[in-house]
């Protein structure tokens, strides 16, 4: 369906002005097909990729519907011109957020709702931001207190990679808003850039915060992997006291296995003396090993 903005609601329109700010659900888009604009804008949706786009007499601007949703590919598509304005998208996401625009607000322009667009954004990342941190610092105290934490290594490159995603969508966002500031085609007023100018400060801030956190997962898969390999060391430590504790007995028994006449296997306390001397030096190494706290 094809919607217009009155008071603070939608309403359902028919057809198009010459002039105006309309809405349409990206599934109802060949309802339009007889205006100019539907050839650019079918175009421009073949592509997901969240870009700025300045023509003679019109902008081009895509957008993600939630920069936090790795599994939604949906992107709102804002047709900008002096005359007439487009806004593409899915109705569920459009609907929301016009209803939070101001009611004493005459006009709603497309630099306002372009405002209030990214603005949301920025909440919605800031918030998820904010549990990314979270989950990062929980992993942290898993990897310090638990001996050997599980699928650690497996959550590490999920946060990653999802920073990585936010991160992408960031430069392209603040792109965006860099274009939309340089006003070429002269489609926003002067406290629409301001405004945009602010939320660039915004979404540089949540960049940032993203750097930062990414940082830390870096220490954090660092100190994993330290904490991993003292464990390992502490293993073969272990594994090399008891070679070193017995392996003069191996020598004892090596001596002994050979087949040759020795006298003193004939001697009626050979085995108790054996013994004996076996403890013995399993004694004398442990002591010994101890004394220079190897173990």
């Amino acid at each position: 369906m094809l919607y217009q903005i009155e008071g603070n609601q939608l309403k359902k329109i028919e057809k198009m002005k010459s002039h105006g700010l309309y809405f349409i659900d990206t599934h109802d888009l060949d309802i339009i097909k007889d205006i100019d604009e539907y050839a650019i804008i079918k175009e421009e949706l073949e592509s997901r990729h969240i870009r700025f786009e300045s023509h003679l007499h019109y902008d081009i601007i895509m957008l993600p519907s939630e920069i936090h949703n790795r599994k939604s590919k949906n992107r709102c598509l804002i047709y900008a011109s002096k005359n007439r304005s487009i806004f593409v998208a899915r109705k569920k996401h459009f609907s929301s957020f016009i209803k939070e625009l101001t009611v004493d607000d005459t006009q709603i322009t497309v630099g306002k709702l372009l405002h209030k667009l990214l603005r949301e954004i920025s909440e919605a990342v800031g918030k998820k931001i904010e549990d990314t941190e979270n989950e990062a610092l929980e992993l942290e105290n898993r990897v310090m207190k638990v001996s050997m934490p599980k699928n650690v290594s497996e959550e590490i490159l999920k946060i990653r990679k999802e920073l990585l995603h936010m991160k992408r969508d960031f430069n392209g966002i603040l792109d965006i808003i860099d274009s939309m500031i340089e006003n070429e085609n002269k489609l926003f007023s002067e406290i629409e850039l301001k405004q945009f100018d602010i939320e660039k400060n915004r979404m540089d801030r949540n960049y940032n915060h993203v750097g930062s956190l990414m940082e830390y997962i870096t220490e954090i898969r660092e100190a994993y992997q330290s904490a991993t390999d003292n464990r390992l060391n502490d293993i073969m430590k272990l594994f090399t006291i008891i070679s070193a504790i017995f392996l003069p007995l191996t020598l004892l028994v090596g001596w002994y296995g050979m087949n040759l006449q020795m006298p003193e296997l004939h001697w009626e306390y050979s085995y108790p003396v054996v013994i004996v001397v076996s403890i013995l030096i399993v004694v004398f190494c442990i002591y010994y090993f101890k004394k220079n706290k190897w173990f």
